[in-house]
C-alpha cells in the first residue's frame, strides 16, 4: 500500500506542476472556491447602491481647404498673383498632410514592431511551456507509474511474493 501511495503522490506532483505551468488554480484552491460559492448561498445578502452619472461627448474630424479667388474681370497680374497664392496654399497643405502621414506611419511602424516583439516573446514562452509539458514532467509520471506498478503487484499477490522471498533469503 505504501508503494501505491508513493506512486500516486508522484503523479499528483506532476499534475500539480502542469497546472502551475499553465497558471491554473490547484485542486485545493478550486475546492476552496467551491466552498466559498456554497457559503455565499447561505450567507446573508448585502445590498449595494450605485449612482451613475453620464456625460456625452462628440468628436468630429475633418479637413478644410483654403482657396483665393479672383474676379473674372481682374487684370492678368492679379490673376497670376492669385494662382501663385493658391499654389503656395496647396503646397503647404500637401506638405502638412505628408508630415502627418509620415508621423502616423512612424507610429504604426512602432506599434507593429512592439506587437511583433511581444508576439515573439509570447511564442518563446509558449514553446517553452509546451516543451516542459511534453518532455519535462515525463520522469515524474514514469516514476509514479513505476511505484504504482510495484504497489499493485506487491498488494495483489503478497502470498506469491512472500513465498518467493522466503526461498531467496
Amino acid at each position: 500500500m505504501l508503494l501505491q501511495v508513493i506512486g500516486l503522490a508522484t503523479v499528483a506532483v506532476g499534475l500539480s506542476k502542469t497546472r502551475r505551468l499553465f497558471k491554473r488554480p490547484s485542486v485545493a484552491a478550486r475546492v476552496g472556491m467551491w466552498f466559498g460559492r456554497l457559503w455565499s448561498v447561505f450567507a446573508p445578502s448585502k445590498s449595494t447602491t450605485v449612482h451613475l452619472q453620464g456625460v456625452a461627448a462628440t468628436a468630429a474630424a475633418g479637413t478644410a481647404r483654403v482657396r483665393v479667388g479672383a474676379a473674372p474681370d481682374a487684370p492678368l497680374d492679379r490673376r497670376v498673383a492669385v494662382l501663385e497664392q493658391n499654389y503656395e496654399l496647396l503646397q503647404r497643405q500637401v506638405d502638412q498632410q505628408e508630415a502627418e502621414t509620415n508621423q502616423r506611419l512612424r507610429a504604426l511602424r512602432s506599434e507593429v514592431q512592439a506587437e511583433s516583439s511581444a508576439r515573439q516573446a509570447e511564442d518563446r514562452l509558449t514553446t517553452g511551456k509546451l516543451e516542459e509539458l511534453a518532455v519535462g514532467g515525463l520522469h515524474l509520471e514514469g516514476v509514479g507509474v513505476g511505484w504504482l506498478w510495484l504497489g499493485v503487484i506487491g498488494t495483489s499477490v503478497p502470498a506469491e511474493i512472500a513465498a518467493w522471498l522466503g526461498r531467496v533469503f
